[in-house]
C-alpha cells in the first residue's frame, strides 16, 4: 500500500493568483494615469498662460504686416516688436524704446548706431524715433521707413505688391 503524501504548509497551490495579479496591474496603471494627469496640470499651471499669451501674440504679429505698427510696442534695438511694454529713453527730444534696460542703453549711448535704421526704399538713413514702422514678416521683425509712400513703393516694387506673410 501507497502512502499518500501529505502537502506541506506553505506549497498549497495558491488560488486566485492570477486574478490577484491583474488586480495590481490595475492598481500601477491607475497610479501612473494618477501621476500623468499630476504632471499635466503642474505643467499646464506653470506654462498655461505663457501658452496662451504666446498665441496671443503671434496672432497680434500677423494683423501688423504691411502695416503701421505703434511704435510703443517695439524694441527699438532687437527691431522686434515685443509683447511687453517697453522701456523708454529720450534722447535730444526723441522717444526710443527697448525690450530691457540693456537695449535702452545701447540706445541711449547709441552703441552700433542703434538709433537709426537705413530706409529699404530710399536707402537713406532714418532716426527711429520718426520712422514708420511696418514689419513684412509676420514674425515681429520691424523695417523702418521714412514715410508710408517709401512702404507702398517697396511693397510694390519688392514683392509684386504682396506683402510677405
Amino acid at each position: 500500500m501507497k502512502m499518500q503524501k501529505t502537502p506541506k504548509i506553505g506549497k498549497v497551490k495558491n488560488r486566485g493568483s492570477k486574478a490577484r495579479k491583474e488586480r495590481t496591474y490595475k492598481t500601477e496603471n491607475t497610479i501612473w494615469a494618477v501621476i500623468g494627469i499630476i504632471v499635466v496640470s503642474f505643467v499646464l499651471a506653470l506654462y498655461g498662460k505663457y501658452l496662451w499669451n504666446s498665441l496671443r501674440f503671434e496672432k497680434t504679429l500677423k494683423q501688423y504686416v504691411g502695416k503701421a505698427v505703434p511704435n510703443d510696442i517695439v524694441c527699438m534695438f532687437s527691431n522686434k516688436i515685443i509683447s511687453d511694454t517697453p522701456d523708454t529713453v529720450t534722447v535730444n527730444g526723441e522717444i526710443y524704446r527697448g525690450c530691457c534696460s540693456d537695449c535702452t542703453n545701447a540706445l541711449k549711448y547709441n552703441s552700433e548706431n542703434s538709433r537709426y535704421a537705413i530706409d529699404p526704399y530710399s536707402g537713406h538713413s532714418v532716426d527711429k524715433a520718426k520712422a514708420f514702422l511696418t514689419t513684412m514678416d509676420g514674425l515681429g521683425n520691424i523695417v523702418y521707413f521714412e514715410t508710408a509712400n517709401n512702404l507702398h513703393h517697396y511693397v510694390l516694387n519688392n514683392h509684386n505688391g504682396n506683402i510677405i506673410h
